[in-house]
């Protein structure tokens, strides 16, 4: 047959559209056929529960976090529960408590599904009986779930409310519901833990106390659940009160029963031993039977896990002999071992690797089903921290993360904390070549600047060009610009907290680093099992540069070096309670020119205990000793050479305790501080000297305070916070008389 150009393309395209619809008709054909096949195995092992298995999948919490957002645990229970006018048994069942939704799944292989809260009567998990409110006909009740606490003439029932939340703030223990042993301090995301409880008045949901909960659930009642029993009429699994004494503990779910037994050595055993099929890699599986000193042949398969199908070319080996073997086109495998206790590994492409302790007395089969390798990537984190401020009744409160403080720009590279806070709004430098800041318009001595609860009354080194603080054993950085909290005072423009990193508990490890002006090292590590260390120190060598400088220069012969040394040590008693123990040593050296000096010394050392206890109590009480010194050494002649030196010495102790009260966040606290002054010390700089020692008088005071603060949480939209501090100054020395004496002399006349 001809055809003329004209319809050529044309019947071209209709013979590829057929053909093209051919394929997409016979692959349409192909895949129905699967699924179908796959769906009608499902409805087969699903059973009667097919129609409960059939919702929509929950979201994914995308970012890492603290706590969980579950009732209790992440732990998925095997319960009952009443869907839709149905009681489905033996399903596992959770609650999400922060989205209030019930959950359940097929098995643990397979995700689970929310089932529509409208649709849910009650649920039982692991004895303990949950009801939907809302679907029992009490539509003032919260949406959720409730737990029956107590079932008597006036039941009580707990919800528990988990809300997300973001915080730089330490929140493990009361704060996210339990102790993690695990916490993750650089993870800024949690789950608040919320606790509350409801008892019915009038035929209205009410809710009440925690010691009212306890009073009513210590009263003696009848057994009727005072919840619309009729709801539950004409089944045949009416719920039971659960009462708190009766409550059964949680134990061992997912694992079958007697697994821990003495002889559970094998899986699905078949003939004695002689056909293992693995399923757990934490057991001691035994194959074959007898006792003997001739070599096993251990023969098996290797599958899928999710499709069953047979797996090629996996690497078996075993420790003892290193015997090597590869699986067949069926996933077939035979290798011969000697008799013992051994293990026996199997590796394969994109497959987790599976490493099993076996005890081979005889030959046997060992079957293997490898499930596929899921690579973990590194968490991204994205958070709002300006969110969390909308979120508090707290304002003004600024954090700096360490990670911060390292990328921005400094002097030579090394990180400068006090850089990192003239960055934040409202906070300017004093100066080009101080340390100091403002805050709102404050002069730089209104600024109360403390590390580990000790005052820092010089913050930089090396005329500002380096902060006071060294970045390697800084873990947090708090600057309270506006609402200063109850428990800090004496000063009116802001508070600097800084606090030291606790020693790594794990191993020793360390840093070290060499820049053109300065030189650090740094290193932590345990001592013991409970106890920990962390030591830094810094130096500088900027001499070499300044000696740069020409000789007619009025700075010729100037130099500038400064050292800074911090120690610490961390010994945990028990989970809740925590020894400190922290020093810090600072000393600032300058001179201008080869007959005058200057120096500068910080000293600090304390002390502090810390408990945190259970429902948000904690308790710290910290002692230590501050001093600063500033020291003048003029040197022009040597009859007059003369040293001037001051003392600021401090000796405090602080108590300080929290705890929570319903919706109230209360801290309460006492404050004493015992000050010695040394308000101007001459003596004299050398043997040479013809300078008469001579001392103004100390001075002593002592400045005690009493503060306590609440944060009344009414809603989860309005926060209320307040806060009284009562301080008191006395002095403790009598000054008669002050007698000033002055000396002058000439640049070109020698003294007397």
């Amino acid at each position: 047959m001809v055809i003329e150009g004209k319809y050529r393309a044309k019947t071209i395209t209709f013979l590829l559209l057929a053909c093209a619809f051919i394929f997409a008709k016979n692959n349409a054909i192909y895949a129905q056929g699967n699924a179908s096949k796959w769906y009608g195995d499902y409805v087969e092992a699903a059973g009667s529960r097919a129609t409960l298995y059939r919702g929509r999948l929950p979201e994914k919490y995308l970012y890492a976090f603290n706590g969980t957002p579950y009732w209790e645990s992440k732990q998925f229970v095997e319960g009952e529960v009443k869907y839709n006018g149905k009681i489905y048994r033996n399903v596992l069942l959770n609650i999400d408590a922060c989205r209030m939704e019930l959950l359940c799944r097929y098995s643990y292989d397979v995700s689970p599904i929310i089932l529509n809260r409208q649709d849910v009567q009650y649920a039982k998990l692991g004895g303990r009986l949950f009801v939907n409110l809302n679907n029992l006909g009490y539509e003032d009740a919260p949406k959720g779930y409730f737990e029956v606490v107590h079932d008597g003439d006036t039941p009580v029932l707990r919800q528990i409310k988990k809300v997300y939340r973001t915080d730089a703030r330490f929140h493990n223990g009361y704060d996210i519901g339990y102790f993690d042993p695990d916490y993750r301090e650089e993870v800024v995301n949690y789950f608040r833990h919320e606790e509350r409880f409801y008892t019915f008045k009038e035929g209205k949901v009410k809710r009440i106390g925690r010691g009212a909960a306890k009073k009513l659930a210590a009263t003696n009642g009848s057994a009727a659940l005072a919840i619309k029993a009729a709801k539950f009429e004409g089944t045949d699994a009416k719920p039971e009160g659960i009462k708190p004494e009766r409550r059964p503990k949680i134990a061992g779910i997912g694992l079958p029963d007697g697994y821990f037994d003495k002889d559970t050595g094998k899986a699905r055993a078949e003939d004695e031993n002689t056909s293992v099929t693995a399923t757990y890699r934490n057991k001691l599986y035994t194959i074959g039977t007898g006792e003997g000193n001739k070599p096993v042949t251990v023969e098996g398969k290797v599958t899928e896990m999710e499709t069953g199908l047979p797996m090629y070319g996996v690497v078996i080996f075993d420790d003892n002999t290193a015997t090597y073997e590869r699986t067949r086109k069926d996933g077939s495998y035979r290798i011969t071992l000697p008799p013992g206790e051994n293990r026996i590994n199997f590796k394969a492409e994109a497959k987790e690797d599976i490493s099993l302790r076996v005890k081979l007395q005889g030959d046997g089969t060992l079957n293997i089903e490898m499930p596929d390798r899921i690579e973990s990537l590194e968490a991204a984190v994205v958070s709002a921290e300006s969110m969390e401020n909308h979120r508090s009744a707290s304002m003004g409160i600024e954090s700096i993360s360490i990670r911060t403080m390292t990328k921005i720009p400094s002097a030579f590279g090394e990180g400068d904390l006090l850089k990192a806070v003239l960055t934040l709004p409202g906070v300017k430098t004093v100066g080009e070549a101080s340390g100091g800041f403002n805050v709102r318009g404050g002069s730089q001595d209104q600024n109360l600047i403390l590390f580990n609860g000790n005052t820092i009354y010089n913050p930089s080194h090396l005329f500002g060009i380096f902060s006071a603080f060294n970045p390697d054993v800084v873990e947090s950085v708090e600057l309270f610009k506006s609402v200063i909290p109850a428990e800090y005072g004496g000063r009116i423009s802001s508070v600097l907290t800084v606090k030291s990193r606790d020693g790594n508990r794990e191993r020793i490890k360390g840093s070290a680093g060499i820049g053109p002006l300065t030189s650090r090292v740094q290193i932590d590590g345990p001592i013991g099992k409970k106890t920990s260390f962390n030591a830094a120190a810094r130096t500088s060598y900027s001499d070499w540069i300044l000696k740069r400088l020409p000789t007619n220069s009025a700075y010729s012969g100037a130099s500038a070096n400064f050292l800074d040394v911090n120690a610490g040590i961390t010994h945990r008693l028990n989970e809740k309670s925590t020894l400190r123990l922290n020093g810090y040593y600072a000393n600032d050296v300058f001179a201008f020119s080869k007959d005058t000096s200057y120096r500068y010394t910080n000293v600090n050392v304390s002390a502090s205990y810390d408990y945190k206890g259970a429902e948000g109590k904690t308790y710290s009480v910290s002692t230590g000793y501050d001093q600063f010194s500033n020291c003048t050494a003029i040197s022009a002649w040597k009859s007059g050479a003369f040293l001037l030196e001051t003392y600021i010495r401090q000796l405090f102790l602080r108590s300080k305790a929290a705890m929570r009260l319903d919706n109230h966040a209360i801290n309460y606290g006492l404050d004493i501080v015992g000050y010695a002054l040394d308000p101007g010390i001459l003596s004299p700089n050398g043997g040479a000297s013809a300078v008469i020692a001579e001392a103004l008088d100390r001075e002593y005071a002592l400045e005690p305070a009493l503060y306590a603060q609440d944060t009344w949480t009414v809603s989860e939209l309005f926060s209320l916070e307040g806060g009284l501090r009562l301080s008191g100054y006395s002095s403790l020395t009598t000054v008669n008389s002050i007698q000033v004496r002055s000396c002058a002399f000439r640049a070109d006349t020698p003294p007397p």
